[in-house]
């Protein structure tokens, strides 16, 4: 495949075209996908003017992902780095990269300016109550979000980087080929503005949770998009890491955000259902800060205990008591009478995630998050690290021990080679 950029009409182009069959099809996120044609282009309707060829780069092979195969040709010159930091990726490693390359040409940023990608949901739309000095960037979709307003409300101080793309286009499938493309385009600005650090709304429990278990976020210590990106000059933070929904809503509510946000598209003229898990999960979270609703609201979700039981959100659902659903819907009341255990630990902060990043944005970010909620206590970090959704017949007291028995495993298993170490030691000596 070959891959070049132009930048003309208002416009940043990024051009493929390709040179095997094969390159036709590829494996996207979550389903095969196809090319339209053997050449074309995405566009972005933002003019780039302080143009870094290596980020013009990962922005085209993230674009191209699927249908890059066993060459890629770059027809504009790259840094002998972007190449050795693009090897490193599983997928490209047996990738024949073709370009006049420089020995250096990476973006310098000062870590001083910040960018969040706007969706006008309830991640982002917290994330900008907390940074009101934040660059802006929100990509076009088919979700009727006002973002002009919602900046207005909010009194930002930036105007936001509204803009469209083609993205979709390319493909017969009209689908994205990788999650990162809905706010790739974002770069382009960081380019222009010396962004250091683009934040993601993406919360604890969609982090750090996987199959309704704790998952550690930086277990994996493969190379991915995240170094690659990082190593080119722009980090990628999350600002709600170590924060459950409920805490997000809270700082949207206390912000009285909460009438100009939106979070489904599934209803009419692409505005909320009232009737899916997102809707009941939102609406729950901004009912526990004191968000009036009808009387009936939570009674008309059809089959509540379906759209609850296999969330990877079911945290929230069990954050509060039985009795606060007594007035709101006979089947929440009901599912939840069956479980002793309570995610008390939902609307506060888990800091070890922030104070053990060496970044110092996570710092930063900490000290405006405690204006809004206080950090766990030991016993409630316990109890998060142990979380698990699928085994909440256990009660709290059965949790925290099975956390006792793990960590003294641990105890045990260090003092036995301590004594093993000192045993060696003594019979040296004896010798």
């Amino acid at each position: 495949m070959i891959i070049k950029y132009e930048v003309k009409e208002n416009k940043t182009f990024f051009h493929y075209k390709t040179e095997t069959p094969e390159e036709f099809h590829g494996q996207g996120e979550v389903k095969y996908l196809n090319l339209k044609n053997k050449e074309g282009y995405v566009f972005f309707d933002y003019e780039v003017k302080n143009i870094n060829n290596d980020l013009m780069a990962f922005m085209s092979i993230i674009i191209f992902y699927p249908f890059i195969k066993k060459n890629i040709t770059f027809d504009f010159k790259v840094s002998e780095f972007f190449i050795k930091n693009m090897k490193k990726i599983d997928k490209f490693k047996n990738t024949v990269i073709k370009a006049e390359t420089k020995k250096k040409i990476r973006y310098k940023h000062t870590g001083k300016n910040y960018l969040i990608t706007v969706g006008g949901g309830m991640d982002s739309t917290s994330i900008m109550c907390l940074f009101k000095d934040a660059f802006l960037y929100h990509q076009k979709g088919k979700e009727k979000v006002d973002i002009n307003l919602l900046c207005k409300k909010l009194k930002m101080k930036r105007e936001p980087h509204i803009v469209d793309t083609n993205i979709k286009d390319f493909l017969k499938e009209k689908y994205f080929t990788h999650w990162i493309s809905v706010f790739l385009g974002s770069i382009l600005v960081c380019m222009d503005n010396n962004i250091g650090y683009i934040f993601l709304g993406t919360p604890l429990e969609a982090k750090i949770f996987k199959n309704n278990t704790y998952n550690n976020p930086f277990s994996n210590s493969k190379y991915d998009i995240h170094a690659f990106l990082k190593d080119l000059g722009i980090v990628f933070v999350y600002p709600l890491i170590g924060c459950s929904e409920i805490l997000s809503s809270k700082i949207v509510y206390d912000n009285k955000a909460d009438d100009y946000i939106i979070y489904c598209d599934k209803g009419k003229n692409n505005s909320a259902c009232h009737k899916c898990t997102k809707c009941l999960r939102k609406n729950l979270e901004l009912c526990y800060h004191g968000k009036k609703y009808s009387k009936n609201y939570f009674k008309n979700y059809e089959n509540t205990y379906n759209l609850i039981k296999n969330s990877i959100f079911f945290n929230i659902f069990i954050f509060k008591d039985k009795n606060f659903y007594i007035d709101k819907s006979p089947e929440l009341y009901d599912y939840r009478k069956k479980y002793s255990y309570n995610t008390n630990w939902c609307d506060k902060i888990y800091t070890p995630l922030y104070l053990e990043n060496t970044d110092k944005i996570y710092k930063i970010i900490l000290t405006k998050l405690k204006k809004y909620a206080k950090p766990m206590n030991h016993n409630e970090e316990i109890k998060l690290l142990n979380y698990d959704g699928n085994k909440l017949h256990l009660s709290n007291k059965d949790i925290i021990e099975t956390f006792k028995v793990k960590t003294s495993d641990t105890y045990y298993d260090v003092l036995y080679l301590v004594t093993i170490i000192v045993l060696l030691f003594i019979v040296k000596y004896l010798m």
